[in-house]
């Protein structure tokens, strides 16, 4: 008999910003030298879902004027959606990223997740997209582990901790008290006034593109060591190198709009931020987690 919970706010609130042309999905990927066995990944991921309780989840049957929405969550997955692919070259492992990254994954049925083991001359990939209503990127990248671990065979141990109870953001970061819950009233009304004086951010300018493309497009970036000791280096504390991304990604895109006569008054980007505890930061397949909005302004990019 399947477990029925209630959808998170959070989640809630996703399922509705996803969409078919752009859905809200989030990626992962494991690449190795050598050659996967498909059959065995597939068991390897069935054996994960069981370790999970999301990695099970679909959502209940719901009416459109429905206000809540809820997940059922049985003891084993309806199927297992996975792609076996070969890919010759770099450019058909990027139309096979691309493909897998722009599906639209269902929440009729179980799994919430679609995977890709592609085959290549370089080592093979094993790449997800989990459906953002049910995890997040720390989620993501926690299945995966579980994944890999059963097709080593090695020991997955998960913490002893209820996944479903977790995802309670208002437990995890919720105002503890009116003074607490008036500071941040406050500091929300403060950043509004700040956000009505400094106009609009500034939109991303267009440059070529192509015509009535949907979906998405990957350019990856590898950070090699040398690469990471740069980037260490220019880490003033207690930055984090995540904070060193951030920032160099808001400086790029008013780069790239100074660079054709648009407006760079103001670059804001959406980050996510782990609301789990150190000791067991990097489990849970659930969506524990918040979201900020970084604005970097012209004269902070110093």
């Amino acid at each position: 008999m399947a477990l029925t919970v209630p959808f998170s706010i959070l989640e809630q609130w996703i399922f509705h910003l996803d969409q078919a042309p752009e859905p809200w999905s989030v990626h992962c990927e494991v690449r190795v030298p050598g050659r996967l066995d498909a059959e065995r990944v597939a068991a390897s991921a069935l054996t994960a879902t069981a370790k999970h309780s999301m990695a099970r989840a679909r959502m209940a049957s719901s009416r459109y004027r429905d206000r809540r929405y809820f997940w059922e969550i049985s003891g084993r997955v309806d199927h297992l959606p996975i792609e076996i692919v070969d890919c010759a070259d770099d450019a058909a492992l990027a139309d096979a990223r691309e493909r897998l990254q722009s599906m639209h994954v269902s929440l009729d049925s179980s799994p919430p997740f679609a995977l890709t083991l592609a085959h290549h001359p370089g080592g093979d990939f094993l790449m997800i997209n989990l459906h953002h209503a049910a995890a997040d990127g720390i989620g993501s990248y926690r299945l995966l582990t579980s994944i890999a671990r059963a097709y080593a065979g090695v020991e997955d141990p998960v913490p002893d901790v209820n996944p479903l109870a977790a995802r309670d953001l208002r437990r995890r970061a919720g105002a503890r008290s009116m003074k607490v819950a008036m500071t941040r009233a406050r500091y929300l009304w403060g950043r509004a006034a700040d956000v009505r004086s400094e106009g609009p951010p500034a939109g991303m300018a267009k440059q070529g593109g192509i015509e009535d493309a949907k979906g998405y497009r990957f350019h990856l970036e590898r950070l090699g060591p040398d690469e990471t000791k740069l980037l260490m280096a220019q880490r003033r504390r207690p930055a984090t190198v995540n904070d060193l991304l951030v920032a160099a990604f808001a400086i790029a895109i008013a780069r790239f709009n100074s660079e054709r006569g648009l407006p760079t008054g103001r670059v804001s980007v959406m980050m996510p931020v782990n609301l789990r505890p150190q000791e067991w930061s990097g489990e849970v397949v659930a969506n524990v987690l918040s979201f900020v909005s970084v604005a970097v302004r012209e004269s902070e990019r110093s």
